[in-house]
């Protein structure tokens, strides 16, 4: 009998505990010293802090112990921020963290936008915030000159991201990038004036094959490159001649 009375004792002091863990917060949230008005930003670059603070629209008496999902819900949904946190630093304090989306090229619409990775337009002023990004061409090239879903430029996007994460050398030399009608992608190089087509989604081995032999057509007496063709597997294929014939094969 000593041993069961032991055990309810426990289990009447672990439930109590529990109780009061659950109720604890819902009580101080309603104490004026818990509430939350130092609010710090973290993270954001292009978003000052009055617009994220305004995008998260926090109550102005909200107390740190306020569940932060619905202010983290808002922030997510503007377009310029990609993920958020909240989190509380006791006893006024809520610290903000936001991962803004960043600008990967810009898509004619007909005016140019900012696009991130994902191909969503970004609210970004080109003007203002000088952008030194390639053009994605808003049609695929070919004889159908069809203009790109939503999907399509998803996928440019994605590649020019990944193109930038391989080499930012490289894509600091090329102006434009299309797809063409069967889905492979065109990189208009400004430096030496040529094409380089691929099928996504592009590694950096192939792009590493494929600018070592445009080095070696480079040193090549006579030989002028205008398209490095890696869309054959284990080949890489490097042809002379104008940039409009090599964009149309």
């Amino acid at each position: 009998m000593r041993n069961v009375g032991r055990v309810l004792l426990w289990l009447a002091i672990a439930g109590g505990a529990g109780l009061a863990a659950a109720w604890a917060p819902d009580a101080m949230a309603e104490l004026s010293y818990f509430r939350a008005d130092d609010r710090t930003v973290i993270g954001s670059e292009r978003l000052s802090q009055t617009e994220v603070l305004r995008a998260a629209a926090i109550p102005p008496h909200a107390s740190v112990w306020d569940d932060p999902s619905e202010w983290v819900g808002r922030l997510e949904d503007h377009p310029l921020v990609l993920t958020a946190m909240i989190e509380r630093k006791l006893p006024r304090r809520l610290i903000i963290t936001v991962q803004e989306r960043t600008p990967v090229a810009l898509f004619p619409m007909p005016v140019l936008e900012p696009v991130d990775r994902d191909g969503n337009l970004l609210p970004v002023d080109p003007a203002k915030d000088v952008l030194d990004l390639p053009i994605l061409s808003p049609v695929r090239v070919g004889e159908s000159g069809a203009p790109l879903t939503r999907a399509e430029r998803r996928l440019l996007a994605l590649e020019t991201a990944r193109l930038q994460e391989i080499d930012p050398e490289f894509m600091a030399r090329v102006s434009e990038l299309s797809l063409d009608s069967e889905g492979g992608v065109i990189a208009r190089v400004s430096d030496p004036r040529l094409d380089v087509r691929f099928t996504p989604p592009i590694t950096p081995a192939r792009l590493r094959q494929g600018l070592e032999a445009l080095a070696d057509a480079l040193d090549r007496a006579g030989f002028t490159p205008r398209l490095v063709d890696l869309r054959f597997a284990e080949q890489v294929v490097v042809r002379s001649g104008s940039i409009g014939s090599a964009r149309g094969q």
